[in-house]
Formats: structure tokens, sequence, C-alpha cells
């Protein structure tokens, strides 16, 4: 079935509506050491869907960051050296995600971020059953069609800053701008 631009928008506005009207979601966001599998996480944030600051935290990481994702999100080995560790933030990170819908720009890294992390310190991975791609919904939202033609293609975030706190809030403002 080929996709209907119109519908599908309409669709994502009354989505972006119906979560605002609600006050049991938060935005995540992480910074990396990397993209592949020995990466680790280095910063957490979680946004409330009233633009309140829930969880906000540099960690340290088993491994040196690697000065090219430093010059993507600035965080350097100094800043972490005397960050909590993973483990020291998994209790209080998993009471900050527990029962919260999940809205995640570009969902299917940070979810596989948040499961190396855990794998790679040995902790019971989170659980996360309910959550969405804020970068998925805005690719509809936006209808620009995939060279294939048969999806919507994707968007880096704008007004983002590579922080985690500063892409929570331009995901936070991206959600608003779909329900307008």
């Amino acid at each position: 079935m080929m996709p209907n631009p119109t519908l599908d928008r309409l669709a994502v506005r009354d989505w972006a509506r119906e979560l605002l009207r609600g006050d049991n979601f938060v935005i995540l966001d992480t910074e990396t050491t990397g993209f592949d599998r020995s990466a680790e996480i280095i910063q957490v944030g979680l946004l409330s869907g009233q633009g309140e600051i829930v969880f906000d935290s540099l960690i340290k990481p088993l491994q040196p960051i690697p000065w090219q994702t430093t010059q993507v999100h600035h965080i350097t080995d100094r800043m972490v050296a005397y960050a909590p560790t993973f483990p020291q933030l998994y209790h209080q990170l998993n009471h900050a995600l527990s029962g919260k819908t999940l809205i995640i720009y570009n969902a299917s890294f940070d979810l596989r971020m948040l499961r190396q992390s855990c794998e790679i310190h040995r902790l019971r991975p989170f659980y996360l059953p309910n959550y969405f791609c804020a970068m998925q919904k805005y690719a509809v939202f936006a209808g620009q069609r995939n060279a294939n033609g048969r999806g919507y293609k994707t968007h880096r975030l704008q007004g983002g800053d590579h922080s985690a706190i500063g892409d929570c809030v331009a995901t936070l403002r991206l959600i608003h701008q779909m329900a307008q």
C-alpha cells in the first residue's frame, strides 16, 4: 500500500496532540563514545513533556572517548573523569524510566546504546515496552518520500546541540510543531 502523505500527516498530528495532552511521557537522549558494538553511553538526559529536566548526567565510560566523537558532542575525557559510572546511575535511571512512555529521536540507536551499556556492565536491560521514535514520526509528518518511494525520508534533528538535554528540548519543540 502506498503512503498517503495527507492522511499520514494528520495521523501524526493527532498522535502529537494526544501525547501532549498526557503527562506520562519523557523524552530521552544519549551521547556516546561512538556507534560500534563497544560504544558506551557518556551522557543521558530525560525531559518531561512539560519541559522539566527529569534526569541529566555525564557518565564515566570504561574506555577513552575518541576524539572524533568529542568533535560532535564536545564531551571530553576530562569532563567525565569524575562522573558517576553507568552502574552507579543504573537504579536511578531505571526508576526515572519506569512506567513512562519514552519519546526518542532515532529510537533504534538510543535503545541499542542502553542495551549495549547494560551488557557491557552486566546489568539487566531496562524494561522499556512503550516508546515512540520521534524521527520516524517526523519523517511521516514531513512527507518526503524515500528514494524507493515506499516510505518516508528521515531527517536530522533540527535545533539540537548534541547534548542530551539540548536534543531532548529540540525533540519536544518538534512534537509541539507536529501538533500544530
